[in-house]
């Protein structure tokens, strides 16, 4: 019962770093396979970033599908209200040298906001973003 949040999941633990200038950053996940920049421009993924993303904090807690594509998605914003890069990673978590859950030592998991992915469609972006670069690294 400790763990039900992931049973059946493979538990990512995820720590965002961002640069000092980063007021504010969100993250979320997501099955949807956004690595098609021309697709999912990251004008659009901001939008879903801040809209369905999990604002600020910095440790994160995932529970993904076994062998099953996933995309970790982050940006920041810095005090004017400006835009950086976004972040994407593609992780496809396997069985091969994993520990069970318990090993890490804590006594309660929560999933929290990010324990179900966000399901993503392409569409154009509702307004132009205020960007800059360098701003999640």
């Amino acid at each position: 019962m400790t763990y039900k949040n992931y049973n059946n999941k493979a538990y990512l633990p995820a720590k965002v770093l961002h640069s000092a200038d980063a007021a504010k950053w969100y993250t979320l996940y997501t099955v949807t396979d956004v690595g098609d920049t021309e697709l999912y421009t990251d004008d659009l993924l901001i939008q879903y970033l801040v809209t369905q993303g999990t604002p600020d904090g910095e440790e994160r807690r995932y529970g993904l599908t076994w062998n099953a594509k996933a995309y970790i998605l982050a940006v920041a914003q810095d005090a004017e209200g400006h835009y950086g890069p976004v972040f994407r990673k593609s992780i496809t978590p396997s069985l091969s040298g994993v520990s069970p859950i318990s090993d890490l030592g804590f006594v309660t998991a929560d999933a929290g906001t990010q324990s179900t992915p966000v399901m993503l469609r392409a569409v154009t972006p509702a307004a132009p973003l205020k960007r800059t670069a360098h701003v999640v690294r």
